[in-house]
């Protein structure tokens, strides 16, 4: 996949980084050519330059890319001015960092795909962690609606997922099992499942209910 990092703050460096690592053709692009020299070994091209500027994109073949994200500023105008221009060359991913969740709305009304708040889900990713320290990941989707990987608590094992209150919920669904035992693939489980100590759950639900039922498990 081809991907362009408009703009290397902390975010923005860290995700060409990995995303390089992982095997994609990455493009960073930064105004400061301290940074630009840092990512440099570590991206397929580094660019100094401006990355809101539109003829400096045309010259890199933005157009040619699958993805493009914008983590340039903090002006809630330029990430506007930008998705527009990148929706309208016909970029087809365009993914922004935006600061709260009406910029997002906003970003999303005038075309961007996907919109990213790191300093959120890494918060909110802490205090899950902190709160639940069964708590392996924690995702945030839409709305209110969160998936959690943790690992089962004691009061789950040996019991079916269809018997467990952690189910009983029409709000919560165990979309995956990753077992005990190395040798083992993680699956979607029949409702009939078995816990298993060491067993991790894959659950999806609505946050206040996915916390009503950790307090239950966990306290």
């Amino acid at each position: 996949m081809r991907i362009a990092i408009l703009g290397l703050g902390d975010f923005g460096f860290s995700l060409a980084y990995w995303l390089h690592a992982l095997g994609n053709e990455v493009i960073a692009i930064d105004k400061s050519a301290d940074i630009i020299q840092r990512i440099m070994e570590n991206v397929s091209k580094a660019i100094v330059a401006d990355a809101t500027d539109r003829e400096v994109l045309e010259e890199i073949g933005i157009r040619d890319v699958d993805v493009v994200l914008i983590a340039v500023g903090r002006r809630l105008e330029t990430h506007v001015l930008l998705t527009h221009y990148l929706r309208e060359i016909g970029i087809p991913r365009v993914m922004v960092k935006v600061a709260d969740e009406e910029q997002g709305k906003i970003l999303r009304l005038v075309g961007a795909t996907d919109v990213v708040q790191p300093d959120r889900d890494i918060a909110a990713k802490i205090a899950a962690s902190l709160t639940f320290p069964n708590v392996i990941e924690y995702v945030p989707l839409e709305g209110q609606v969160r998936i959690l990987a943790l690992k089962a608590p004691e009061g789950l094992i040996g019991k079916a997922l269809q018997d467990m209150k952690l189910v009983a919920n029409e709000h919560i669904h165990v979309l995956a099992v990753d077992p005990a035992g190395r040798d083992k693939r993680p699956f979607i489980p029949a409702p009939d499942y078995t816990v298993a100590a060491g067993d991790t759950l894959v659950v999806m639900g609505d946050l206040a209910d996915l916390l009503q039922t950790l307090k239950q498990q966990y306290s």
